[in-house]
């Protein structure tokens, strides 16, 4: 790949850990995980955090997160983030000075059944599915146009894991970042 560090938004559910692990496997890059590495850190899960803490301040916490990489000029990384984490001010910006930015989507139809077993998400954990349904549409439209500032944009929704992450490695060896030939199910934004 032509580039350090790659990194990987979306909304929940949309294979971000997936398709990174198998990434950073492949290119031979080393993996992180926003939520794991703020697990790490502070000894307690993501949910824990939300329940003791609330939301404001693990956004915080992510954004510490984004400065320390950025500090450190981590190097050789595939970042797998958490879905919100480009709500907080300045921390897409973040994410662009960390490595090319690329968006993983797929239709609310689809996350949700890939997460229709996944109660580890804080923000999706309360109700039945159809409550689960309108809070991850509502999530989902709220941070959509953030989604869209993304690089590259690929849809996941018929793509097994190790496809997306063929479709990254062929997407960023292409020798020319902006060109607008696009690779089926790849969207170019001039973000």
């Amino acid at each position: 790949m032509k580039y350090s560090n790659v990194v990987l938004i979306g909304p929940p559910g949309s294979g971000k850990t997936s398709v990174g692990q198998i990434l950073a496997k492949r290119s031979g890059r080393r993996f992180f995980d926003t939520d794991r590495v703020l697990e790490e850190r502070h000894g307690v899960s993501v949910s824990e955090i939300f329940v003791s803490h609330g939301e404001a301040h693990f956004r915080q916490l992510e954004s510490g997160i984004l400065d320390e990489m950025s500090n450190e000029k981590w190097t050789n990384v595939v970042l797998g983030t958490g879905g919100g984490i480009i709500v907080t001010p300045g921390n897409l910006q973040k994410l662009e000075k960390l490595g090319v930015v690329i968006c993983l989507f797929a239709p609310i139809s689809c996350l949700l059944e890939r997460l229709k077993t996944d109660h580890s998400r804080p923000l999706l954990a309360s109700g039945d599915h159809g409550s689960k349904e309108q809070r991850l549409t509502e999530l989902v439209a709220a941070r959509e146009s953030k989604y869209r500032m993304a690089h590259y944009t690929i849809e996941t929704a018929n793509l097994a894991p190790d496809d997306v992450a063929a479709e990254i490695e062929k997407l960023l060896c292409m020798s020319d970042i902006t060109s607008k030939e696009a690779a089926t199910g790849i969207e170019y934004s001039d973000g």
